[in-house]
């Protein structure tokens, strides 16, 4: 791994926890997740780590102004499966998709019309 790539980690790393106080705000944003019964069930980053993500999803799912859907593992394709991404939903603005990809090299807005399955 580059030196750029490293730090390119490291800063998504460090950005991460400042985005959470989006959740602190009042009113909060409407949010929506859908996350994969498989995310669910791995353990990444060791028990102790994998319990304080799950106790932080269930955390923020409690409030009212986010919605969760846990997506079962049984569809063979979903949108999801070239990485994360959000939709946002502006009033009165064009809905516009910004995705995190480390595969594509960073991070960006997708402008062009949207397909809803």
């Amino acid at each position: 791994m580059s030196g750029n790539e490293e730090e390119t980690i490291e800063k998504r790393l460090t950005d991460r926890p400042a985005r959470q106080v989006i959740f602190e705000k009042w009113p909060g944003p409407t949010m929506s997740f859908v996350i994969e019964e498989s995310v669910l069930r791995r353990p990444l980053g060791g028990r102790d780590a994998f319990r304080e993500q799950l106790r932080r999803i269930a955390e923020v799912a409690r409030l009212r102004t986010v919605h969760f859907q846990i997506m079962p593992n049984d569809p063979d394709e979903h949108p999801g499966l070239e990485g994360a991404f959000t939709l946002l939903s502006p009033k009165g603005r064009r809905e516009v998709a910004y995705t995190e990809s480390y595969e594509h090299h960073g991070s960006g807005l997708v402008q062009e019309q949207l397909q809803r399955r």
